[in-house]
């Protein structure tokens, strides 16, 4: 019995050390972007020679980014980008409600109608169809709610716990929920540090949720209130425009990895270059050279290909001929380096032509 409370005592700790951290980006070879903390299912096993328990990986590959566990196959895997465990801003969400005996959560068919959150107890209404039952209702409170994701809890008849990424909801109906969160409302009592102090708080959770204009229009309403936070303020908006670049540059990342090229190319005209850290500012005209580079490879080939067409002269070639047609309407920069050394070849070709010619 005591072996059996030691390694549930384990599983426990391996469950909550479950934490949300949302690192690493893993694209993979069908252009499938996923992003999360890698992980490998493990099962837990008492060993009596050091009477430690240990973790032995086995199973399945996931990643894990706090509401969402997505599982994949290794040798589907094309790039692993090892990304930094983002520090999210916490918002305190008061009392957590425990209920006794609660009913197991029965399917949801479909979703009925959801109200809207309630700003001073963080809840609201849920109504949904189950099979034999035409309309559910149960109450359901904010538990977690942080820059990337929100933990929304069953606080009346259900144990259910759900998890949403918090640009699902509306930015609006969750920017009133912060504000009227003790940790960033404001009363006429409340001192101007302080009212800066919650304030720059709040801006730094939008700036972390990607709410840019919602951010710099706090960072305004700032500076219009207490204009001696001048300073703070244009520290902050830099800091906008650096997470604003950096978020985008990812996004860019992620549709060339997809084989979205041209619309990398569109997003590299539009970038916004203010602030940009210059790592990405490096990161940006290596991108800008190497579509160049691409787009030079394509002409080339395209050329090379139409040109072998237009020399053919034999039954055999002009079945060659049509490959190659079909070869040239399907080039594209995530392909064309497999024909690298068609111009460099033909070119040297056409010079030995040249010199093998008789002299007339």
């Amino acid at each position: 019995m005591q072996t059996f409370g030691r390694r549930l005592a384990a599983a426990l700790l391996v469950l909550s050390a479950t934490a949300s951290v949302r690192a690493d980006l893993i694209f993979l070879k069908d252009g499938t972007v996923i992003q999360g903390k890698i992980r490998r299912e493990a099962v837990v096993e008492f060993d009596s020679v050091s009477k430690e328990m240990i973790s032995i990986p086995k199973g399945f590959f996931m990643t894990d980014d706090g509401p969402r566990r997505v599982y994949f196959s290794p040798s589907q895997v094309s790039i692993v980008e090892r990304l930094a465990t983002p520090s999210d801003e916490s918002v305190p969400v008061g009392r957590i409600i425990t209920m006794l005996k609660p009913q197991e959560m029965p399917p949801i068919d479909e979703v009925l109608e959801a109200t809207v959150w309630d700003p001073k107890t963080w809840k609201r209404d849920y109504f949904f169809r189950s099979p034999g039952r035409p309309r559910i209702g149960v109450e359901q409170m904010i538990a977690r709610l942080s820059p990337y994701y929100i933990q929304v809890d069953a606080v009346t008849k259900f144990k259910w716990h759900a998890g949403y990424m918090t640009r699902e909801f509306d930015r609006n109906e969750i920017y009133a929920l912060l504000k009227a969160n003790k940790a960033f409302a404001e009363t006429p009592e409340t001192k101007p540090a302080e009212i800066a102090a919650k304030r720059l708080r709040l801006i730094n959770f939008l700036t972390q949720s990607g709410w840019y204009d919602l951010a710099e229009k706090e960072l305004d309403r700032l500076i219009t209130d207490l204009p001696d936070q001048k300073g703070r303020v244009n520290e902050a908006r830099a800091i906008i425009d650096r997470q604003r670049a950096k978020d985008r540059w990812e996004v860019l990342k992620t549709w060339y990895n997809a084989g979205r090229v041209e619309a990398v190319r569109k997003g590299l005209e539009d970038f916004p270059l203010r602030n940009a850290p210059d790592k990405v500012l490096a990161d940006l005209r290596e991108m800008k050279t190497r579509l160049n580079d691409q787009a030079d490879a394509l002409k080339a080939a395209a050329e090379s290909l139409d040109r072998c067409c237009g020399e053919v002269n034999t039954d055999t070639g002009r079945e060659l001929a049509r490959a190659a047609g079909i070869i040239a309407r399907e080039l594209h920069s995530a392909n064309v380096e497999r024909l690298d050394a068609l111009p460099a070849r033909r070119k040297t070709a056409f010079q030995f032509r040249r010199v093998a010619q008789p002299r007339r």
